[in-house]
């Protein structure tokens, strides 16, 4: 069996990041970006263009999305448009997207079903997860009628397995999970899949959402691939759990962990090189630039903001002179401007939006 399929996760979109419309846009941007890597069709020039190996270029078989499509619950219409756009696009091209619920997107309490699922029931997405009663998961197959199911095969030999975002229990779900897939028949399954939105120990310190990692060697003898989300750091460990990393930034120390964005992955079970080959791909996306301005040496508000604007208009022409010296098209960096030292005049004479 050979199949080839991407991984994404934390699309992110309808961030509104730093209240700014660009941004809100530039999420949106990479994801129309994944779909294009997905489809094989080559993207307009945009931004830092980044030339990929061959092997990583389209199309693709299937998606496998692990979670966070969406940044927040309660959508807008246009956030909205531009997910059914997107998926869509992979319809139209005849390419499934398998994906599960992150903790960004999932439904409110009192709410029969969430954004995503409402995707499903359109048909745009093979929603993943297992059903939960009093603490045991039970494994059932996609039904397309009812449009749910805890696994999928969209191929003769392949088995996509899913499970939604469980959070601080998602370590007791995952020994569930392997219990159930223990026992389940697996009759004429050659390469399995497993997707879902959490994290690993000791892979992001600061990030909570990190499984231990003897959590998961349950699912090691029935699982050849982990699909993960919810880190937006990319990592593989041991050949076997996968994390793709975000494709957009979503804090300026994000901005340092490229390549990111998505993983394209080659299958060939009958191939004697172990059958599986993946390939880290990334996205063109803006600078993120973190300045420091002491303020010691203004006299009143007006000579700061003057001041201020010298400083940034050179750093910006440092950014040019970068971008031709490497023959480069990068759109306008995100800076995040900090200002030390002490104010010789009231602190709240300071006008913020000016600066």
């Amino acid at each position: 069996m050979k199949i080839r399929f991407l991984h994404c996760a934390d699309i992110h979109l309808g961030y509104l990041q730093y209240g700014h419309k660009e941004r809100f846009n530039d999420f949106a941007a990479a994801f129309q970006a994944v779909i294009d890597k997905a489809t094989g069709v080559s993207p307009p020039r945009r931004g830092q263009i980044v030339r990929f190996d061959e092997e990583v270029a389209g199309p693709v078989d299937y998606v496998v999305l692990a979670g966070d499509l969406f940044h927040k619950r309660s959508l807008d219409a246009l956030t909205l448009n531009q997910a059914i756009r997107g998926l869509s696009r992979l319809q139209e091209a005849g390419i499934p997207c398998i994906a599960v619920e992150g903790n960004h997107e999932r439904a409110y309490y009192a709410e029969t079903i969430g954004w995503m699922k409402f995707l499903a029931l359109q048909g745009l997405l093979i929603l993943l997860d297992a059903e939960n009663s009093e603490g045991r998961l039970t494994l059932t197959p996609w039904d397309s009628q009812r449009r749910q199911g805890a696994y999928c095969e969209p191929k003769p030999g392949l088995r996509v397995y899913g499970m939604r975002y469980y959070g601080a229990s998602t370590g007791t779900a995952l020994e569930s999970y392997a219990a159930a897939l223990a026992v389940l028949p697996k009759e004429g399954v050659e390469y399995s899949i497993f997707v879902t939105h959490a994290g690993v120990e000791g892979e992001m310190e600061e990030k909570a959402g990190g499984v231990a990692f003897r959590h998961w060697g349950g699912l090691r003898q029935q699982i050849d691939y982990v699909a993960l989300g919810h880190f937006h750091k990319p990592f593989v460990l041991e050949h076997w759990i996968h994390n793709p990393g975000s494709p957009e930034a979503c804090s300026t120390a994000e901005s340092v962990w490229t390549p990111r964005g998505y993983l394209v992955v080659n299958v060939d079970t009958e191939s004697p090189q172990g059958g599986q080959q993946v390939w880290q791909g990334n996205l063109p996306r803006r600078a993120f630039r973190q300045y420091r301005y002491k303020t010691d040496h203004a006299r009143s508000p007006e000579e700061l903001l003057q001041q201020l604007e010298e400083f940034l208009r050179r750093k910006a022409r440092d950014l040019a002179a970068e971008a031709a010296a490497r023959r480069l098209e990068i759109l306008p960096a995100v800076v995040e401007l900090s200002l030390t030292g002490v104010l010789p005049f009231d602190r709240r004479a300071l006008d913020f939006a000016a600066i």
